[in-house]
């Protein structure tokens, strides 16, 4: 008993000795993830904040957080600094393009409420592998190839140096015992 006291003392201790400008540079962020076009709150989105400087977490990875069954979500301890905003949920287009996320800024302390995210629904589209003889070919790896754009939605430069097309992965599937494949959550783009 005489060791879970002092550890409280010693607990309490510590946190009464943080100065208090350590607490309060921490910002809070919250809003609500919805679905683009119909304003649908979109439950168990996957939301994260990436600073704007391409800083990640220490870690390596951005913070995140789901958002609930009302689309709702929150961050609670940002440093102070101009974040990008955005959510990923299986069978929605995934945010693709950094200047097409949501962009606050905070203060020290700061606490903005209201950051709106949206969602778009993913394209999909379906196919058949056979091989020369017209044979379905199962369990081969089919990935769909997204032209890359400039901002203002121009396919960038044709080709590389090397002559190749600038296309970039944005989705992929696994053909079935049939040769089916189906790939889904795909960016409204030329693909």
């Amino acid at each position: 008993m005489t060791l879970r006291i002092a550890s409280l003392m010693l607990a309490a201790m510590f946190v009464a000795g943080q100065p208090a400008h350590a607490v309060a540079q921490m910002s809070r962020v919250s809003g609500q993830v919805i679905e683009d076009g119909t304003n649908t709150p979109v439950a168990d989105a996957r939301v994260f904040v990436v600073l704007d400087d391409q800083r990640a977490a220490p870690d390596g990875s951005p913070q995140e957080t789901s958002s609930d069954r009302n689309g709702l979500y929150r961050f609670d301890t940002l440093p102070p600094g101009r974040y990008r905003v955005a959510a990923q949920k299986d069978g929605f287009a995934p945010a693709m393009d950094p200047s097409t996320m949501r962009m606050v800024e905070v203060e020290a302390g700061q606490v903005l409420e209201d950051v709106t995210v949206s969602l778009r629904r993913g394209g999909a589209f379906a196919g058949h592998v056979l091989d020369p003889q017209g044979q379905p070919i199962a369990n081969i790896g089919v990935t769909a190839l997204l032209k890359r754009l400039n901002q203002n939605d121009q396919p960038a430069a044709a080709l590389t140096p090397l002559g190749a097309p600038l296309l970039m992965p944005s989705g992929q599937g696994e053909t079935n015992d049939l040769g089916e494949f189906r790939i889904f959550g795909l960016s409204p783009a030329n693909i």
